[in-house]
C-alpha cells in the first residue's frame, strides 16, 4: 500500500511539472522570448521523457511539446529573417507531427492543428493565410456530431475564433475582425478577459478609420449614403459569412449577429467607447491593459468632439502610468496619450478663439475688436495643421508673456507643435519638449 501512495505521488510530481514546463513555455513564447524559449522548450522535453518514457510518442504530451516547438522555430523565423523560410517550413513539419502524434480520427485535434497552423501564418506575419486556417478550424468545429448548424462547439472555438480577429485586424478587414471578437466574447471563458474589449474596441476604431477615409472619397462629411457604407455580401473572402448565422435573436445586443454587423458598420464608435469601458472596468488600475482601455476612450472622444472628456481621460491615464515600469507598449501609449491630450486643448482653445472673435465682432466696427492673442492664433495653426506657424507663435506668445492667454496654453501649443515637427522628421526637438514639459504650471503627465 504504501509503496503504491509513494508510486502514485511520484507520478503526480512528474505530471505536474510536465504542466508546470508546458505553461511556462507557452507564456515565454507569447511573450516571443527567443532567448528564453530554448530553455523552457528543453525543461519541457526533459519533463515529458520523465512522464511517458523515451518510447511514447503517440500521446498528449508529445502532442503540447512538437506544438510548442513549432510555434518556437516560427519566433526564430522573425529574428533570422535570413532565414524565416527554413524556419517557417520546420515550423510548419513540426505541427503535421504533433498532428500524426495524436488521435487521427479526432475533430477537436484537427481543430487544433489547423489553430496551431493559422498562429504560425499569423507569426511569420501572414494574416490572409492564417484566416484560411482560422476558418477551416472553425468549419470543422461545426460539423462535430451534434453540432449547433453554423456555430462551432466547445474547445477550441472560442481561442479559434480570438486568433481569426487578430488576424484579420492585421489584414486590415476591420468589420471581420469585430465579427470574430464580439463572437468570441459569447463564450464564458473569453468574456471576462479585459484584453478581449480593447481588441474590441481597436477593430471598431478600424471600422471608423474605413468609414471616415470612405466619406472622404465620397466627398460626404459623415459617412456618405447607406449604399455607399453597405455591408458586403462576403466581409472575408474566407467562408466565414455563414459560419456567423448564429441560432440566437438577431439583435444589435447579440455581438456577431448579422443585425449587429450591419450597425456597427454604419456607427462604429458608440460600440468603441462601450468596449473601451468594459476593459477598464474589468481591469485593475494601473495596468497595461487598463491604460490601453483607457487611451482607446480618450480617442473616441476626441473623435466624438467631446474634448474635455478627452483632455480628463488623457491627463488620469497618464498620471497614472508613471507607476508602471517601462516598457515600448508603455511608451507608445504615453505618446498617443500626450497626443490626444494636446489635441483635445488645441481645438477647445482655437474654438474658444473662434467664438471669441464672433463675440467681439458683433460690437461692430468702432471700437475696433482686438485681435485673438498669439496663443490662440497658435492653437488655430496647430489645428489647421500648420505647425511651424504654430510654433512661432507659441514662442512669441512665451516671449510676450500673455496673462489673457495664459502661459500653460501657449506651452502646449507649442509641444504640440514640436511633437507634430518631430513625428514629420523635422528636426530633433526631445530635449526641448523635456524641458517645456517640466515647466508646465499644470502637467499632465
Amino acid at each position: 500500500g504504501k509503496a503504491f501512495q509513494r508510486g502514485t505521488a511520484r507520478c503526480r510530481g512528474v505530471e505536474f511539472q510536465f504542466r508546470y514546463s508546458l505553461y511556462k513555455a507557452r507564456v515565454v513564447l507569447l511573450q516571443e522570448d527567443n532567448a528564453g524559449g530554448k530553455k523552457v522548450l528543453k525543461s519541457l522535453a526533459q519533463a515529458k521523457l520523465e512522464l511517458t518514457g523515451p518510447d511514447a510518442n503517440q500521446c498528449p504530451e508529445q502532442v503540447s511539446l512538437l506544438y510548442a516547438k513549432a510555434h518556437y522555430e516560427s519566433l526564430r523565423s522573425i529574428a533570422q529573417p535570413d532565414l524565416s523560410e527554413q524556419r517557417t517550413a520546420r515550423a510548419l513539419k513540426l505541427a503535421q507531427d504533433a498532428r500524426a502524434a495524436g488521435d487521427p480520427d479526432s475533430a477537436v485535434e484537427e481543430a487544433v492543428y489547423q489553430n496551431n497552423v493559422g498562429v504560425i501564418h499569423q507569426t511569420v506575419q501572414k494574416p490572409d493565410a492564417a484566416l484560411l486556417y482560422f476558418s477551416k478550424s472553425l468549419s470543422g468545429l461545426e460539423r462535430r456530431e451534434g453540432g449547433e448548424a453554423g456555430k462551432a462547439q466547445g474547445y477550441p472555438a472560442a481561442e479559434v475564433l480570438f486568433n481569426s480577429g487578430l488576424a484579420a485586424f492585421s489584414a486590415g478587414k476591420f468589420l471581420l475582425a469585430y465579427q470574430c471578437l464580439a463572437c468570441a466574447s459569447g463564450y464564458p471563458e473569453f468574456s471576462e478577459r479585459p484584453g478581449l474589449w480593447v481588441q474590441i474596441g481597436h477593430a471598431l476604431l478600424g471600422v471608423w478609420e474605413d468609414l471616415k477615409a470612405r466619406s472622404l472619397e465620397s466627398g460626404v462629411v459623415k459617412g456618405g449614403s447607406k449604399e455607399e457604407r453597405r455591408v458586403p455580401a462576403d466581409l472575408s473572402g474566407y467562408q466565414f459569412g455563414a459560419w456567423f448565422k448564429v441560432s440566437a435573436a438577431e439583435s444589435h445586443e447579440d455581438p456577431g449577429s448579422l443585425s449587429d454587423i450591419e450597425a456597427v458598420s454604419l456607427s462604429p464608435l458608440p460600440r468603441a467607447m462601450n468596449a473601451f469601458r468594459t476593459a477598464s472596468g474589468m481591469s485593475e488600475d494601473s495596468c497595461l491593459t487598463w491604460l490601453a482601455s483607457e487611451a482607446g476612450l480618450a480617442y473616441c472622444h476626441l473623435e466624438v468632439g467631446d474634448y474635455a472628456a478627452c483632455f480628463k481621460t488623457s491627463k488620469e491615464a497618464l498620471s497614472a502610468a508613471t507607476s508602471l515600469p517601462d516598457s515600448k507598449e508603455l511608451v507608445l501609449m504615453r505618446t498617443n496619450l500626450w497626443q490626444y491630450a494636446m489635441e483635445a486643448e488645441a481645438t477647445v482653445v482655437s474654438l474658444d478663439a473662434i467664438e471669441w472673435k464672433r463675440k467681439e465682432s458683433q460690437k461692430g466696427p468702432d471700437p475696433e475688436p482686438p485681435t485673438p492673442g498669439f496663443a490662440y492664433k497658435s492653437a488655430m495653426a496647430n489645428l489647421q495643421g500648420d505647425y511651424a506657424l504654430a510654433e512661432t507663435l507659441a514662442r512669441k506668445s512665451i516671449e510676450e508673456n500673455e496673462h489673457v492667454a495664459g502661459d500653460d496654453v501657449a506651452t502646449r501649443n507649442l509641444i504640440y507643435a514640436l511633437q507634430k515637427k518631430r513625428a514629420a522628421g523635422v528636426g530633433n526637438p526631445d530635449e526641448e519638449i523635456t524641458e517645456l514639459k517640466a515647466s508646465l504650471q499644470r502637467s499632465v503627465i
